[in-house]
């Protein structure tokens, strides 16, 4: 089904996000109403949604061709590309290590991007409304941006 170091390679993706993905978090906005996050710097625009994709057969004659899969909004098409061919290539183990490696860099900007917006839990908003007046923030029970920015803060400080 899948080779041992696709595998390994997802144990080892999964526990990287398991301790490393809260560090992204500050960088995002939540909707109390809908329960999504949205990238600050995308917080007013609209997601695309699954009837956003097309998905249509090849005609290639190969019998486990991939697809043509098409985003029919300009940012989704112009960030993807469509997929067409023979199936998906296997990846190396070098290259599993390369996407690791990558995605370690990705939280290390995110903890960089994160310091430039200051020191002041009052610039960095976790909702992207107001609390409703049935609920109050004690009410929140899972992990906020803005502590999220604490802790990596905290941290920071006993790094110097």
């Amino acid at each position: 089904f899948i080779s041992d170091a696709e595998a390994a390679f997802i144990v080892k993706a999964v526990n990287q996000i398991a301790t490393h993905g809260w560090k992204l978090l500050p960088l995002y906005v939540q909707n109390l109403y809908s329960g999504q996050y949205f990238h600050r710097t995308h917080q007013n625009k609209v997601p695309f949604s699954l009837f956003d994709i097309s998905i249509e057969p090849t005609t290639n004659s190969k019998k486990n061709s991939t697809p043509h899969i098409h985003f029919d909004t300009p940012e989704m098409a112009s960030s993807s590309k469509s997929t067409s061919g023979g199936g998906m290539s296997e990846r190396s183990p070098f290259s599993y290590k390369q996407v690791l490696q990558q995605a370690m860099a990705t939280y290390s900007r995110a903890t960089a991007e994160m310091m430039s917006l200051g020191k002041d839990k009052k610039n960095l908003n976790d909702f992207t409304t107001d609390f409703p007046d049935c609920a109050h923030e004690s009410d929140v029970w899972w992990l906020c941006p803005s502590e999220a920015r604490e802790e990596l803060l905290r941290l920071e400080s006993q790094a110097q």
